[in-house]
């Protein structure tokens, strides 16, 4: 069994990721700030932006932090974010695609059609 998915985020309640994930994994153990994390040691992969600091060291089995932003600068602030724990980032929006892109980023940030290309090409 998979385990849990922290959304720490002050910003939204998450329920959008939520529903995302399910329509494409099934029933998900979704946990955020507002509803609670629960027992910490279940969690897996947090989706975050600007979390406290020490938040995400308190997930014992974490294994990648998603970062809700366009960059992953605010996680790597916290200096107590695990060793070995994968840290990536995701487009969520159109608008932030476009940001991404106005700003000279890879062909990731341009959508899946253009990184398909970009690996077609390589």
């Amino acid at each position: 069994m998979a385990g849990a998915i922290a959304y720490v985020s002050r910003d939204t309640d998450g329920i959008h990721w939520k529903k995302i994930f399910e329509e494409a994994i099934g029933p998900t153990d979704f946990r955020t700030l507002q509803t609670g994390f629960g027992n910490t040691d279940e969690i897996d992969i947090a989706l975050a932006w600007k979390p406290d600091k020490g938040v995400l060291a308190s997930f014992k089995n974490l294994k990648m932090v998603v970062s809700l932003g366009m960059g992953v600068d605010h996680l790597l602030a916290d200096n107590r974010v695990p060793e070995g724990v994968a840290i990536t980032r995701i487009m969520a929006t159109p608008e932030m695609r476009t940001q991404v892109v106005n700003n000279g980023a890879d062909p990731m940030a341009q959508g899946p059609e253009a990184f398909g290309k970009f690996l077609r090409d390589e």
